[in-house]
């Protein structure tokens, strides 16, 4: 065999040993180097998709959350008549509902004579179980007539 003077320099063979001399492949230390990098990467990516997944899970709860508070905000002097109280339902799938009017007073002004009236409205919106309970809420003014105006 003719060589043409092309030596490489390798920590576990012998000094200076020409291209081609001893045991071609890997080491056991090199395949378990090689193999515990492997088991480390696989393991960050799982980490990362799975909590991707979560998130997803997450989001698809606060949209449907958001989707039932519009739904209740809307049908508020529409379906039910715009009066102070409170009421609560169901969802339905792991989501409640609650609802709150209350006479909204501007800047203190009570005056009964007027005749449409001002209300804060807030939505509120739970679901999950007893470890992981999340809930969004909507809050709005709404106006009505007074139901009291000043020429009664």
């Amino acid at each position: 065999m003719l060589w043409i003077g092309l030596q490489v320099v390798c920590p576990f063979k012998s000094k200076n040993a020409p291209l081609g001399s001893g045991t071609a492949g890997f080491t056991l230390l090199e395949v378990l180097v090689a193999l515990t990098i492997l088991v480390l990467a696989v393991g960050s990516l799982s980490q990362a998709f799975s909590g991707g997944i979560n998130t997803a899970g997450a989001v698809d709860g606060y949209t449907r959350a958001v989707a039932i508070a519009e739904s209740r905000l809307a049908r508020i002097g529409v379906d039910t008549p715009l009066e102070e109280g409170q009421s609560e339902g169901d969802a339905g799938e792991g989501f409640r509902w609650s609802v709150s009017v209350q006479p909204y007073e501007l800047l203190g002004e009570t005056d009964p004579s007027h005749l449409l009236r001002l209300y804060d409205v807030e939505v509120a919106v739970s679901w999950g179980d007893s470890t992981a309970r999340r809930s969004f809420s909507l809050r709005t003014l709404k106006l009505a007539e007074n139901s009291e105006p000043f020429w009664q």
